[in-house]
């Protein structure tokens, strides 16, 4: 018997399989969301600290 709720074992879907796939399939998509949103904040903290040194470098010059 697999413990993974997405993984079918055929026969009939029944109210208590297909609400055990739904929260499991919400948890993955909820899972994935929070990894691309960490993913975006870490890119654009990146994006603003070579900004940073842009200026930096500019008020040096000048």
């Amino acid at each position: 018997m697999s413990c993974d709720p997405l993984h079918s074992q055929g026969g009939p879907v029944t109210r208590a399989r297909a609400k055990k796939m739904r929260e499991a399939l919400n948890g993955l998509i909820e899972q994935i969301w929070v990894e691309n949103n960490i993913q975006q904040a870490n890119r654009s903290l990146d994006d603003y600290q070579g900004m940073v040194n842009i200026i930096q470098a500019q008020e040096k010059l000048s």
